[in-house]
């Protein structure tokens, strides 16, 4: 411990306070002569034409100046030295994190005559940095037909597939109930993002998500960084990059109001009665401007959204009369499980019909909650429609303040607030559910010029999350014990919620548990810039201090599954029986449900430092070349209330102290408060290269390592332990010839509080595990072409080591000759390891053009095979047989092999010279487009689990076939072929492999038609009309992929939105 304490002092005297993220970009490049010789010593000043904020540098000996950590806007570089003519440029944006090359000859002549290029538009290839990145700027962003958030800003860009959440894919989804909030970015999970408004980390703490979603109306600039980037960034894999807008010596602002109704909306392809109904209102402002000019300025944004749309549901429910034991309009034969003969053979029910008595009290019970269905013909198998009305609704404020100390120190502050509730609508009002999200973000920057050399930046970032989600239940009402489950959470914070229920091949949900987090991150960072000679330098350290509040419930309220195990015709056989034949007799497969909650809360630092060389090697060459350290804290409990499981003993090892005897310290003298093993040596070289090959050719390749942040999901294992939170899991056995337990004895009454009780299901870390991290490279070649526009081709790899994947390390081991629990004293433990790995390989284009003469394009293709063995976190929807992991390696579930995009914007050239009325009617119209082509998610065939190995198992299907249908050949109702896979035997595994089968594609076109008509100088009045999915292509979701649900399998019953059209009405001041 103390050599790498030392270490540590070490690298810090050797670095100085340093920083690690930056929102600034760079103005790099040579002052020559006529000839083409260097010019040293010349003046440089580099001067922000929006607020008149300069900065004055000079040219070194080989003609070379740098001008570093400017914020982003557009500039102007004024370069003067006796005996030539001054020379200047305009019109230079500079882009976040971009180092933009301003080259200027000067001429010989007198002083007073002053030489203007313009640079307004101009098209560049990137010879100063290697680092795989994408800026968008403020007319992009506002003007494409795309939904208002940054995050879908990301799409538009080469690698990057969106987070659509079907599937089970997003757990960021799943979570939250909303999307756009977060991307895979080559080959990366969704939670390996960093999320950074002005710098500021805005990552949610849990999953990983991006927790404030900017209005598109705040943004300067967008940058989506996604390989090899340089030491300044890390804790992640990819980063978006957003700045907030800034006021300038202009009052400037807007006033907007988008409007969306079902009125002018297609209908959606599975919508069997009435058209889903849409209201959604968005609307706000910005306003920006000096308070003293060139001095102080302020920027302020709200935007408001109220929506309210219709959720088109279909459901297979259990008929009344089914509900009361008549089975007999059910196909299969069902037998009863207490006439099973020595040989395991049963009786079937006369007719189908379970008599009245045999009916479960708890299963009438939870029947009454289960809705009624409501279409005499069936619709793809579902009897029930019904199209409850979403809320979703939300309120940001940003308020930014800039603030020239003197010529030399310049500050800024902002505040940002968001606070958005909405709701979940199900079949059932109470299987419904509410998911409340408040975030606060704030930054306050200092940034200081020493001399023409030497820049420091400092910047104070906060960001507060209060993010839950609930069930909607009856306050005040314990619904898990009127319907009969005894020994459950007595006094849950929301209440009223029904037990979670699962029917195989039926639509049944019931309540969920509560769960959610408040987090505090208090960000610490600096950064000082050094030019020396043909070196920026670049030297930082970010320190993060992290509260973590936690409240996570598992099963408060009891969570019981139901397959058809106990009613075939022998046992642990599969002919005859049904899954709602079980239900009715209470005979359940697994049952968990817990006792106490634990609400742990946590806190850790973080600590990064860098060390970045931007070298120009020679007038070609350029080298990027930087060290980074992180360290993470292992996180501990204030309250002490964690624990681990020693899996040599089945012991558990707690924190500080052993609650079973208080005067027992002996489980944890060697271990820390935090109890898992600290990670001392996570070094990340990164080493990039850009050559000018000449005649607008640039040749590019970086490699580099990043290490990610281990989900603060994870850590909530630390305290879903007994005795803080008892969870109970109870597995009937499925080769046994009736059920051991019945719904109605739910749950076993606990044992004394001195010790744990046999069967209880617990979670666990291990003690060893080490910081999650990935290798990234890259090639790549950019050229520019027929003047104006760039094209880039690049190779693209990563490979990810000792990611997060979970694992019931208790699993029962069904394939051994005698079946047992490795440890007997315990039930299922859901451990979170780092033991996963990925590869991802792509081919990346990009061609562009910026917006010049009226229009602009960019456009990208990605061709690409992501695999690996799990792909989310927080996840184990992978994970089949616990012993056997290298089974679960397969494509990612957002592998897509092709995906094409296409951003355009062009100004129709009509009656700009004309006046009066003809002016006002035919000039100023304006179109945009985006075109996405995708191919589709690969899909994993699941079967209803009577593997019989408890808790946390996600059984796949045996596979027979191949699966996969040509194209040709897919249809709604078979979008693969079903006869290529059945469910396997109880008591085994599945055969079929993770992720073998392909979904539907995407080929979306969204539109857009604006009317810009300005008046009185300085204000410009748009109106613009959106077209989402504008050729109305309906959008498959993935089919059913459960073989044990027969009469959907393979069947797709649901669609992405139809054609919706957006109008907006906006005023530019």
């Amino acid at each position: 411990m103390l050599t790498w304490g030392l270490r540590i002092a070490t690298f810090l005297i050797l670095t100085g306070l340093m920083h690690a993220q930056s929102i600034t970009g760079s103005i790099v490049g040579t002052v020559s002569d006529t000839s083409g010789s260097p010019v040293p010593a010349a003046n440089v000043q580099v001067q922000n034409q929006d607020t008149g904020a300069a900065r004055t540098v000079a040219t070194n000996e080989q003609g070379n100046y740098a001008a570093t950590l400017l914020p982003p806007g557009r500039y102007t570089v004024s370069i003067a030295q006796p005996g030539f003519k001054p020379g200047r440029i305009v019109d230079l944006e500079v882009r976040v994190d971009r180092s933009l090359r301003a080259d200027l000859a000067l001429q010989l002549g007198e002083v007073s005559e002053t030489i203007t290029v313009s640079d307004a538009a101009a098209t560049k290839v990137e010879t100063d940095t290697s680092t795989l990145n994408q800026t968008l700027g403020q007319k992009t962003i506002v003007d494409m037909p795309i939904s208002r958030s940054f995050v879908s800003l990301a799409g538009l860009t080469a690698g990057v597939v969106p987070v659509t959440g079907e599937n089970g894919q997003s757990l960021q989804t799943s979570f939250t109930n909303r999307g756009n909030l977060s991307a895979f970015v080559s080959g990366q999970r969704e939670s390996s993002v960093s999320f950074l408004i002005d710098g500021v980390e805005s990552r949610g703490e849990r999953l990983g998500n991006a927790s404030m979603p900017v209005s598109v109306d705040a943004i300067q600039q967008f940058g989506m960084l996604r390989n090899t980037m340089s030491a300044e960034y890390g804790n992640a894999a990819a980063v978006m990059n957003v700045t907030i807008k800034s006021g300038t010596n202009q009052i400037h602002g807007t006033a907007f109001e988008f409007l969306q109704n079902s009125v002018m909306n297609a209908r959606n392809y599975f919508d069997t009665s009435a058209k889903a109904q849409t209201k959604m209102n968005d609307f706000g402002f910005s306003l920006g401007g000096p308070v003293v000019k060139d001095k102080t300025f302020f920027f302020t944004n709200f935007e408001g959204i109220r929506s309210r749309r219709t959720t088109p549901l279909l459901g297979r429910e259990p008929t009344q009369a089914q509900l009361g034991g008549d089975l007999s309009s059910i196909a299969s034969v069902i037998y009863d499980p207490l006439t099973t003969d020595a040989a395991g053979v049963r009786t079937a029910f006369p007719g189908n019909i379970i008599p009245v008595n045999r009916l479960d009290p708890a299963t009438k019970n939870f029947s009454n909650y289960i809705p009624v269905a409501n279409l005499a013909q069936p619709i793809n198998n579902s009897n029930l429609s019904v199209s409850p009305s979403a809320i979703a609704d939300s309120n940001q404020v940003h308020f930014r303040v800039d603030h020239a100390l003197s010529s030399t120190d310049q500050l800024f502050g902002r505040w940002s607030y968001y606070d958005a509730p909405n709701t979940a609508p199900s079949l059932h009002p109470l299987w419904s559910k509410e998911y409340p999200w408040t975030t606060y973000n704030g930054a306050l920057q200092e940034t200081h010029v020493f001399g023409p050399r030497t820049v420091n930046e400092f910047r104070f970032g906060f960001s507060r999350d209060n993010i839950f989600q609930k069930a909607i239940g009856v306050p005040g009402t314990n619904l898990a014990q009127l319907i009969g489950l005894k020994n459950t959470v007595p006094n849950e914070p929301d209440g009223g919620a029904l037990p979670g229920v699962t029917i195989t091949g039926y639509n049944v949900s019931g309540g969920s548990r509560p769960t959610g987090y408040i987090s505090n991150r208090f960000q610490y960072s600096d950064v000082l810039s050094l030019t020396r000679g043909n070196h920026v330098l670049k030297l930082g350290a970010d320190i993060r201090r992290l509260q973590y509040n936690v409240y996570s419930s598992n099963s408060p309220n009891g969570d019981i599954s139901f397959a058809k195990i106990f009613t075939t015709s022998t046992a642990g056989g599969s002919t005859g029986g049904d899954p709602l034949a079980d239900y009715l007799l209470g005979a359940f497969n697994t049952a968990s449900g817990a006792r106490t909650v634990n609400s742990p809360a946590f806190r850790n630092t973080t600590y990064n430092f860098f060390a970045q060389d931007e070298w120009k090697v020679t007038s070609r060459l350029h080298l990027s070349l930087g060290l980074r350290y992180e360290y993470a804290q292992r996180a501990y409990d204030v309250h002490n209330k964690i624990a681990i499981v020693d899996f040599s003993t089945g012991n558990l090892i707690f924190a500080r102290k052993n609650p079973f005897d208080p005067k027992d310290l002996s489980l944890n003298q060697d271990t820390s408060r935090a109890l898992l093993d600290e990670d001392y040596n996570n070094f990340a070289p990164r080493f990039g290269f850009s050559y000018d090959a000449g005649k607008d050719t640039v040749i590019r390749g970086g490699y580099g390592i990043f290490y990610d942040v281990t989900q603060a999901n994870e850590l909530n294992f630390l305290g879903f332990v007994p005795p803080f939170q008892t969870l109970i899991s109870v597995t009937n056995n499925p080769k046994a010839g009736t059920p051991g337990t019945l719904f109605q004895n739910l749950f076993p009454n606990p044992g004394p509080p001195d010790r744990i009780d046999p069967g209880t299901s617990t979670f666990s870390h291990l003690k060893t595990d080490r910081t999650p991290y990935v290798q990234q490279f890259n090639f790549n070649i950019q050229k520019r072409i027929f003047g104006d526009y760039l094209i880039e081709a690049s190779y693209v790899g990563t490979l990810g080591r000792k990611q997060s994947k979970r694992r019931n390390y208790n699993q029962k081991r069904i394939t051994a000759a005698v079946p047992y629990f490795p440890l007997p004293n315990l039930g299922p433990i859901l451990t979170s390891e780092k033991n996963s790995n990925s590869s991802y390989n792509a081919l990346q284009l990009r061609l562009e053009r910026q917006f010049k003469t009226g229009w602009s394009l960019l456009a990208n293709y990605t061709y690409s095979k992501s695999i690996d063995m799990d792909s989310a976190n927080a996840s184990s929807a992978a994970n089949q047989d616990a012993t056997n992991l290298g089974a679960d390696r397969g494509l990612s579930d957002f592998d897509v092999r092709h995906r094409f995009t296409a951003v355009a914007s062009y100004e129709l050239p009509f009656a700009r010279n004309t006046k009066g009325i003809t002016r006002v009617l035919a000039a100023g119209w304006q179109t945009s487009a985006i075109a996405t082509l995708q191919g589709g998610f690969p899909l994993t065939i699941s079967a209803a689990d009577t593997s019989g190995a408890g808790s946390f198992t996600a059984l796949r299907a045996n596979r027979i076939g191949a699966g996969n249908l040509d194209s040709g050949d897919r249809t709604i109702l078979r979008w693969f072929d079903t006869a290529a896979f059945v469910a396997p035997p109880s008591g085994t595994f599945g055969t079929a492999g993770r992720n073998i089968v392909i979904g539907p594609g995407t080929n979306s076109w969204n539109l857009a038609a604006m009317k810009n008509t300005s008046f009185l100088e300085r204000y410009n009045l748009q109106f613009r009309a959106e077209f989402f999915n504008a050729f109305n292509h309906t959008q498959w979701f993935a089919p059913a992929t459960n073989v044990s649900a027969p009469l959907q399998f393979g069947r797709i019953t649901s669609a992405r939105a139809p054609r919706n059209i957006q109008l907006a009405l906006k005023l530019y001041f």
